[in-house]
């Protein structure tokens, strides 16, 4: 239902199937090759609630933002396609903030029935020899968009 891809090269992206818990002491921070003292363990949850993306703090020591503004702990917030999620930011005013230091993501959200885009790895130059897919009609449930 969505990705964060991380604005940081040290630190891989994360595919969001299921509820995912951001925790220091687990995938996929461990795979960061970054300091991971400054967040917590759990530091915060993203989840799908009647098809909608939220991100709730679990009382993180150093905050959880979207978009610079910082959540309130264990208050469920909605998010939009592309939000910056980050945590932990070190100032208030930012002006030591690097992703290359930090744990920075953009949020894409692909709502639940449709495909996921194409990652940058998996799409090629080259062209493709095989025949286009054919586009399927419209039906009702593309009439009315849900919005969150």
């Amino acid at each position: 239902w969505g990705r964060l891809q991380s604005f940081n090269s040290k630190m891989p992206d994360v595919d969001l199937v299921d509820e995912v818990v951001l925790d220091k002491k687990k995938r996929p921070i461990t795979e960061a090759i970054i300091p991971r003292d400054k967040l917590s363990s759990p530091h915060c949850k993203l989840y799908l609630k009647d098809g909608c993306p939220f991100l709730e703090d679990l009382t993180s020591k150093h905050g959880t933002f979207v978009n610079g503004e910082k959540l309130a702990p264990g208050v469920p917030r909605a998010l939009r396609d592309k939000d910056n999620i980050t945590l932990y930011i070190p100032s208030i005013t930012h002006s030591h903030y690097d992703t290359q230091k930090h744990f920075a993501f953009c949020f894409n959200f692909i709502p639940p029935g449709s495909e996921a885009p194409a990652t940058p790895s998996s799409s090629s130059s080259k062209r493709s020899t095989s025949t286009p897919k054919k586009k399927r009609a419209p039906s009702k449930f593309d009439v009315k968009k849900k919005t969150c």
